[in-house]
């Protein structure tokens, strides 16, 4: 969280005395609104922040949290068996060594550990092999890692899970906190309209010298992303209303529902078009014939059959 805004998200958290109930999907949210002033190159703006709370958020990040404290309990169990071997012989190499497993799961808030060099005092033998009767033997000082865990932030941290903030500089009236909810949960929509253009289809960097041009690249850019969404959105649709999914359209998997339009579109790579010449000196042009399984995509996606043919693709005349 930005820390331009930190103190007054706890701030809020810690005084404020009532929320909103909000209905949404079968179960209830909430939230309330506190005043943010953000002083910015000697100007001030002001913004509301609207501070929400969801059932499902609360209990990832408890689950997340819980995980996080388990692995970090496990890890010094572990670091406790490794002292006094390898290189954690020394006080500053023990406690470096704690420090980062306190990081790596980002749980520095909610323990307490303690290096006791002097708890168990062992012997061994001075000299390697069988030892004799009489044999020397040297004291070992054994270090012990003692881990405090700490109830009190655990338990403001769970309070704490499931809010999330919102920051808008529309009055009330023009925008009330269910308002604000709903329009941050259906970004979703524009979220997954552009997913493709980080993941299989990454937009390559555009070595265009004039904005008219890269405005040009990426409005059919973005209109290829729409047509993107558009193709999973009617066949999932299709599918969902004829009740039965396509076969033979990944490896080991039948009546698949939810197919993506790269999966759909790459059943379709290997169609080709050509002409050939006859005898009496016309021209033939053709197009591949379509398997089973092309002919049910082209069914989903609600393509009539008529269209896929030669005539209709590329005769011009």
């Amino acid at each position: 969280m930005n820390e331009s805004y930190k103190d007054t998200f706890e701030n809020a958290m810690d005084s404020h005395d009532h929320e909103t109930l909000i209905v949404y999907k079968d179960q209830f949210n909430r939230g309330f609104e506190v005043p943010l002033t953000i002083e910015h190159e000697d100007k001030t703006y002001r913004f509301r922040m609207i501070i929400l709370y969801d059932p499902g958020l609360f209990a990832r990040k408890r689950r997340t949290l819980e995980n996080c404290i388990q692995k970090t309990k496990t890890a010094f169990d572990q670091l406790n068996l490794r002292l006094n071997k390898y290189k954690l012989k020394t006080y500053e190499s023990i406690e470096k060594a704690c420090v980062a497993i306190l990081k790596k799961h980002h749980t520095q808030d909610y323990f307490q550990y303690t290096i006791n060099n002097d708890p168990i005092i062992t012997y061994k033998n001075k000299k390697r092999g069988r030892p004799a009767a009489n044999a020397e033997k040297i004291a070992i000082t054994t270090d012990c890692v003692k881990l405090s865990f700490k109830q009190k932030y655990f338990e403001n941290a769970l309070y704490r899970c499931g809010y999330y903030p919102l920051f808008t500089n529309k009055t009330q009236d023009s925008l009330t906190i269910q308002d604000a909810m709903m329009a941050y949960k259906g970004q979703y929509k524009i979220e997954h309209t552009y997913r493709p253009s980080e993941g299989p289809y990454k937009l390559e960097p555009i070595y265009l010298h004039t904005p008219e041009r890269i405005e040009s690249l990426l409005l059919l850019f973005k209109i290829a992303l729409q047509m993107v969404v558009l193709i999973e959105i009617t066949a999932r649709k299709t599918i969902r209303q004829r009740d039965k999914g396509l076969n033979n359209f990944m490896p080991n998997r039948k009546d698949i529902r939810n197919p993506k339009t790269e999966y759909l579109l790459c059943k379709f790579e290997y169609i080709v078009q050509g002409h050939m010449r006859l005898p009496n000196g016309n021209t033939y042009g053709f197009v591949s014939e379509l398997n089973s399984l092309q002919q049910d995509i082209l069914a989903i996606l609600q393509v009539p059959a008529q269209c896929y043919s030669y005539e209709y693709l590329f005769d011009t005349q």
